[in-house]
């Protein structure tokens, strides 16, 4: 303890002396942050300077509540459709070891590979397009049966751990320091959290619906959300381009 409090003296020195002081730094942002005003002031006023953080609030907010709708659904699934708990639980297991790997490969592989000969924009309208195909097939079966619950929920959580999180960060990469921290802090806060519990609430009031009645709303429920995502990932496209217009423009 004592070795590491004297090192980052040190450190502290030495930076001071080079003409960075941390202390300083640190005092100027929390500064820049108190006098912002309240949380819904600031989130108004970023909104307004960058059009672009309030179409990806909404984006990720749509993307949550289908997340766990879909989730809820499989899990639901999956329950009814396996008895044995041990099955069950190795069944799972598997699914989410699925998910993982091809998130891994994708993540440490492709995307590497392939985003710099693809438009990222692309990759907005492609996400909800795969869900899209999967919900669709609910409807058509008039049913939210385990084949096609696993297979739509495996592609929603594999494009979540890997294809969103670069698309995520190539957003916040073209805005200014305080933009992108604020944004992270109010999306990842709001958005996420949000999209969930409203979700949570919305999935309580189907509690008195018969299992044969409820696979058909939940059914139409994931197309409505499916498209309300293919919507919210379209309008974010066109603040990506009306942003990329208004620097070339500066």
């Amino acid at each position: 303890l004592f070795l590491c409090t004297y090192f980052s003296e040190v450190a502290y020195a030495t930076a001071e002396k080079n003409g960075f002081d941390p202390h300083e730094d640190k005092s100027n942002k929390t500064a820049t942050h108190s006098s912002s005003g309240s949380v819904l002031m600031r989130t108004k006023e970023l909104f307004q300077r960058e059009p672009i953080l309030g179409a990806l609030c909404l984006e990720v907010l749509v993307c949550q509540c289908l997340s766990s709708l879909l989730q809820f659904i499989f899990l639901w699934k999956v329950k009814e459709s396996i008895v044995d708990d041990q099955k069950r639980a190795g069944w799972t297991g598997n699914c989410y070891a699925i998910v993982n790997g091809v998130s891994g490969l994708l993540q440490v592989i492709v995307i590497p590979m392939t985003i710099k000969h693809v438009d990222p924009r692309r990759l907005w309208v492609f996400m909800p397009v795969v869900i899209l195909v999967g919900a669709l097939f609910m409807i058509r079966e008039q049913s939210c049966s385990l084949h096609l619950a696993a297979p739509t929920f495996m592609a929603m959580k594999t494009m979540e751990f890997s294809i969103r999180g670069v698309a995520n960060e190539m957003v916040y990469a073209s805005l200014d320091y305080d933009s992108r921290f604020l944004g992270k802090e109010i999306i990842g806060l709001f958005a996420n959290r949000f999209g969930k519990s409203l979700m949570a609430v919305g999935l309580s009031l189907f509690a008195g619906y018969s299992s044969a009645r409820m696979e058909i709303q939940l059914a139409w429920g994931s197309n409505v959300l499916g498209l309300f995502w293919f919507l919210a990932s379209y309008r974010l496209v066109d603040q990506i381009e009306a942003s990329k217009s208004r620097v070339k423009e500066d």
